[in-house]
């Protein structure tokens, strides 16, 4: 009796340690209190500071290169997701906030997700800063399985505003997905020029709050996910779309 108890706690222990992340997204602001740069023991090269988009004054990040130190930028919400960001040169308000994104004004930016499973997901949704497209990898990490299909990308021409929509008001926000190959972190690299981050999700496709996209109108009727053909479609008012919003 006493084996059997002992066998089937090591199995659920074990069953605990390889259980997926909760599926969970995190939307990004203008708010200083969505920040944190504590966590780093390694010091912090970010420094607050504020800055106006579109005339609505936000948070946003001093760079001072000092050696080999980073900066690191964590959420207040889940201390294991955080940008990292090293230069040779100091660079002034490098990172920037809007009402429902942050704004990376260089390149070299690497969103780390910490104490992953195997297989779990990590979901980006992001679009252009100016008039450069973004390009998204995967920092090299062999632990960051790139995930391929017709609903992701790892480039986006479009440079959207707070909801999302582009110059010609069409939905425009794109997602980059990578896959934790075995436990542990992944890792998102931006090699352009910048991006605009709205929200980032681990094992749900992230989508942008508040958004007044082909997705959302003003009628209640909710819109339903499906799996077709190996493809994400989501089904509303009869209408379907994949995930970028795109008719289908």
């Amino acid at each position: 009796m006493k084996k059997f108890f002992f066998l089937a706690a090591a199995l659920v222990a074990a069953a605990t340690m390889n259980a997926q992340h909760a599926a969970v997204t995190y939307h990004f602001d203008n708010n200083e209190s969505t920040y944190s740069l504590s966590g780093s023991e390694d010091g912090n090269a970010f420094t607050p500071s504020t800055y106006s988009m579109d005339g609505v004054e936000g948070v946003a990040y001093k760079f001072t290169a000092s050696g080999d130190q980073k900066g690191y930028l964590y959420l207040a919400a889940d201390g294991d997701v955080f940008f990292e960001y090293k230069n040779s040169s100091d660079k002034d308000n490098v990172v920037k906030s809007g009402p429902t994104y942050l704004q990376t004004d260089s390149k070299n930016f690497v969103l780390n997700v910490k104490n992953l499973t195997a297989d779990d997901v990590v979901y980006i949704l992001y679009g252009a800063k100016g008039s450069t497209a973004p390009v998204l990898d995967n920092a090299g990490n062999e632990n960051s399985v790139i995930v391929e299909g017709d609903n992701f990308t790892n480039t986006n021409p479009n440079k959207c505003d707070k909801d999302g929509l582009d110059a010609d008001k069409n939905y425009g926000l794109a997602v980059f997905a990578v896959k934790a190959a075995s436990n542990g972190g992944v890792k998102i690299k931006e090699t352009a020029g910048g991006m605009r981050v709205y929200a980032v999700s681990i094992n749900e496709i992230p989508e942008l709050k508040g958004e007044e996209s082909a997705l959302e109108n003003t009628s209640a009727v909710k819109a339903v996910k499906a799996l077709e053909n190996g493809q994400i479609v989501i089904i509303k008012n009869g209408v379907r779309y994949n995930v970028l919003g795109a008719k289908l």
